[in-house]
């Protein structure tokens, strides 16, 4: 609720930004350059509509029922039942004696060299 009353207060530089890229747009026309006072003219329109329906949303969303709603679907979908551990001490150990197994394993193998290849030798590059 707190990051939501955030978003909403941003509504004020969001609106500081619209203004200043329409003051840009009304003096490229009071100068004659064309060319940036449309660009800005399209970006401040596209920026207002962006950020009104960015505010309009942040607005109108209802964190409690949302939390609500997806708690709900949750507890229905999900294998365990409601309260149920995802496990106990005994598949804790077994996980980390096999995990340690496997690490052990990986790095014999991956640090052990074939005795019938040559150690590598350093290129000698011409120029």
């Amino acid at each position: 609720m707190r990051m939501q009353n955030v978003y909403l207060a941003s509504g004020l530089v969001r609106f500081a930004g619209a203004a200043l890229l329409a003051w840009i747009m009304v003096d490229g026309i009071v100068r004659g350059d064309y060319g940036p006072a449309v660009a800005n003219g399209l970006l401040a329109t596209v920026f207002c509509l962006n950020s009104y329906g960015a505010l309009r949303f942040v607005w109108n969303f209802d964190c409690a029922q949302y939390y609500k709603e997806h708690q709900q679907y949750w507890l229905e979908h999900s294998e365990r039942p409601r309260g149920a551990i995802s496990h106990d001490f005994n598949t804790l150990e077994r996980f980390s004696s096999l995990f340690a197994q496997s690490k052990v394993a990986a790095n014999s193998a991956t640090h052990r060299l074939p005795q019938s290849s040559p150690a590598p030798q350093a290129r000698r590059h011409s120029y």
